[in-house]
């Protein structure tokens, strides 16, 4: 479910400059129910051996544009220095939009507006020469669906096929994968409705063909959790967590960080060191807590609360000794040294800062 950034409607899109939309509240209080087999146990995929290691320090780098090769390597330039120098991350998650013309489509494309594989390779190149782990992630959007145009409502009639299309329009990001070496390619994001499809297992193995690096997939927060737990046939998973906190926003931090923690209450030991926060968000504003996903909501600004949740979540990745955390987000086109006033955006305010003492606390 992606983070709703809300203000502009233009043109059939949801303020897709600002972020990526989540599902509304109508939606997460009576979801529709898939059409597929019931949700395993956590515990029903058999897990490989895995070493725990130092987690990783991520932030999201997203282009909701296309630009030339020379726009996008100083764009990419100038923002990663900050991700690394200033948030003193370890890893960028580089995520694009890829788009679906209907829910009911069988077909998923890129468009102008979708970052190339060309320039997802330049930005990739330049990462990795500052030293960052590089993460894909390529999203899903549904614009003839504007006010709502998760991904997660995708049924497509016939799965076969749009796994089959799906993975043609990922391959040449698949490509520069593997070529670029990069560290991880997570290949989907919250499918909800596709949840425990039988043609995942085949996707990721096809994928796996070219791309010899970690192949795995983000699950939407409500589809992870405890009491549903829900995993794809991956050997790593990932998650976004924008699940809502019954908390004040003048909470201490030690409450944020306990209640963050009860989230994963009940998830084995084993899965959360396989588990990395793929994605993780929230607006710098009083009431936040109770609807994290609402990144555009307007209120009360309130620094304090974001860093509360930045932090909470680097010290649960600690306690349960998962494998790392993605902000979202910078934007691709952002000019970090002088930031919009946008309640989302975290740099030159404490989220920034948070995010950048979770580095010592990984001991990176």
């Amino acid at each position: 479910m992606k983070r709703l950034i809300v203000p502009v409607i233009a043109a059939g899109l949801l303020a897709v400059a600002c972020g990526h939309p989540l599902i509304p509240k109508a939606a997460l209080t009576a979801p529709p129910k898939p059409t597929v087999t019931p949700t395993p146990a956590l515990t029903s995929i058999p897990l490989k051996p895995y070493t725990v290691q130092k987690p990783v320090l991520g932030v999201d780098l997203y282009s909701t544009n296309n630009y030339s090769a020379a726009t996008t390597a100083l764009y990419a330039t100038r923002n990663l220095t900050y991700i690394k120098t200033v948030l003193h991350a370890n890893a960028v998650g580089i995520l694009w939009n890829l788009y679906a013309p209907s829910r009911t489509s069988n077909v998923v494309q890129a468009k102008k507006s979708s970052l190339t594989a060309a320039n997802v390779d330049i930005v990739a190149k330049i990462a990795k020469s500052m030293g960052l782990k590089v993460q894909f992630r390529p999203l899903i959007f549904v614009p003839s669906h504007p006010v709502n145009p998760w991904e997660g409502l995708i049924v497509p009639p016939d799965p076969k096929k749009w796994f089959k299309n799906y993975f043609s329009t990922l391959y040449p990001y698949i490509k520069v994968a593997q070529k670029e070496h990069i560290n991880e390619f997570v290949t989907a994001t919250e499918m909800h409705m596709l949840n425990n499809s039988p043609l995942w297992k085949p996707f990721f193995k096809r994928v796996g063909k070219t791309y010899h690096g970690v192949v795995s997939y983000a699950a939407f927060w409500g589809d992870y959790v405890p009491p549903k737990g829900h995993l794809e046939p991956v050997r790593l998973f990932g998650m976004d967590m924008y699940k809502a906190l019954n908390l004040k926003y003048n909470a201490p931090l030690a409450h944020v960080v306990s209640v963050w923690e009860s989230v994963f209450h009940g998830v084995p030991a084993a899965v959360l060191k396989r588990t990395q926060l793929d994605e993780e968000g929230i607006a710098a504003r009083r009431g936040a807590y109770k609807r994290p996903p609402n990144l555009g909501t307007p209120g009360i600004k309130d620094e304090q609360v974001q860093a509360n949740w930045f932090t909470s979540a680097c010290r649960t990745v600690v306690k349960y000794h998962m494998r790392g955390v993605y902000f979202f987000k910078v934007n691709l086109a952002d000019n970090t040294l002088h930031p919009t006033d946008a309640l989302s955006v975290f740099e030159g305010r404490k989220g920034a800062r948070a995010i950048a003492a979770c580095a010592k606390l990984f001991k990176l």
